[in-house]
């Protein structure tokens, strides 16, 4: 069965009749392999939506997997796996539709470091890979360890649009890096100044303090520092 989603009133739960009729979906299987015809467990297959990648199977015995999809759809499919570049495949769904085949090609790596202004190594930074312009998404996400590294050694081989999030304290504000596979990526990341703000907040028509509010820096649009409440 699909998954179904439908407004229900909470007249009809209160009174116990809300119906909720499932369809049946398509089964979609299929195996993963290497390149040596061999299978893989613990692959995972994930369905990419725009930017976004849901995790509809993950490999078993054989390295097969299979999974409900509603009828006559296009989707598009990645598998993944430890050690293996991860492959793409346009899927049509459709009853009787024939069996999935993956074969995963070694993985390349894509490593790299993070550093601050003092090219010293910053720690807690999150990389993820993103969809941009016509480039494959492949699903990935990793944060740098206490030397600042990062390493996936199941990447494709080719250039990688990713997203950076640095830790608090550091500029967010060009968020969006190009890795190579094959070569140690450098990312710097720089320090915002230290500040110290104070003032006085006050209603505007009475002119007295107000003794609750919150205050929030921001550069370029986007927040620099946790909001802060104070009285």
């Amino acid at each position: 069965y699909t998954t179904l989603f439908r407004s229900i009133a909470q007249d009809e739960l209160r009174a116990g009749n809300a119906i909720l009729v499932m369809k049946y979906g398509v089964l979609v299987s299929g195996t993963v392999l290497d390149e040596n015809g061999r299978a893989i467990e613990g692959a995972t297959l994930t369905q990419i939506e725009g930017i976004r990648g849901l995790v509809k199977a993950t490999t078993v015995s054989g390295g097969r997997f299979s999974f409900e999809s509603p009828k006559s759809v296009e989707i598009v499919l990645v598998a993944q796996a430890k050690g293996f570049a991860p492959a793409r495949q346009d899927v049509t769904v459709a009853p009787k539709m024939p069996e999935v085949e993956f074969r995963l090609q070694k993985g390349a790596i894509v490593s790299g470091h993070v550093v601050d202004d003092d090219g010293k190594p910053v720690a807690g930074v999150r990389i993820g890979t993103i969809a941009r312009g016509d480039r494959y998404y492949y699903p990935w996400q990793t944060m740098t360890d206490a030397a600042g590294k990062f390493l996936w050694d199941s990447a494709p081989a080719t250039s990688l649009n990713c997203t950076v999030v640095p830790p608090v304290g550091f500029d967010s504000s060009n968020p969006f890096f190009l890795l190579e596979p094959g070569k140690e990526n450098e990312i710097k990341l720089r320090k915002l100044q230290s500040m110290h703000l104070t003032g006085t907040v006050v209603d505007a028509k009475t002119k007295k303090p107000i003794d609750k509010f919150k205050v929030q820096a921001m550069e370029g649009g986007s927040p620099v520092t946790p909001v802060s409440a104070d009285g």
